[in-house]
């Protein structure tokens, strides 16, 4: 819906109409090099993983130091909020972080993260009974983020495992 392209599915614009994920970390990351075309930038493999590195680093760099201090001490773990970060954006791979926190939840490979970890207030705008725009807020479960965060610790799991299994192997 939001006409992502490329291997990593990136977007030109926003649902809004403002600048899109691509060019955001295109203009962020000059150094980097990366094709200005969307279109073109889209369809090149080496400059797509450039660009979702780049990505990454960006998302990273906005989490607090507990977020980094994981990251280096378990990447599997650690690097869920990337999972987050790169499929509802920052705000809500912080959202995850801030109910993890504060519900002092122990992450594993092996525990799936509840449910109400993924619920978010989007606000909208709508019209009252006077025809005057207001602001309100609907609940929200992304379910797509919880399903990829529990792939993503599946296959950690799954490549430690089987690992193990090539060293009882040799």
């Amino acid at each position: 819906s939001a006409s992502a392209r490329g291997a990593y599915q990136f977007t030109n614009k926003s649902r809004r109409g403002k600048i899109g994920t691509y060019d955001i970390v295109v203009v962020a990351y000059e150094d980097a090099e990366l094709t200005e075309d969307f279109v073109e930038g889209t369809q090149d493999l080496p400059n797509m993983i450039k660009a979702a590195i780049c990505l990454l680093d960006m998302e990273l760099s906005k989490f607090p130091k507990e977020v980094h201090d994981l990251f280096a001490k378990d990447y599997e773990l650690g690097s869920i909020f990337s999972v987050a970060a790169y499929n509802e954006g920052f705000g809500g791979a912080r959202q995850l972080y801030q109910w993890i926190q504060k519900n002092k939840f122990e992450l594993s490979l092996d525990k799936k993260i509840p449910q109400a970890a993924f619920i978010r207030y989007k606000p909208y705008f709508v019209r009252n009974k006077q025809g005057k725009l207001v602001k309100a807020v609907k609940k929200v479960i992304n379910t797509e983020t919880q399903v990829y965060i529990e792939k993503h610790l599946f296959l950690w799991s799954f490549i430690d495992d089987f690992k193990k299994q090539l060293k009882k192997g040799n």
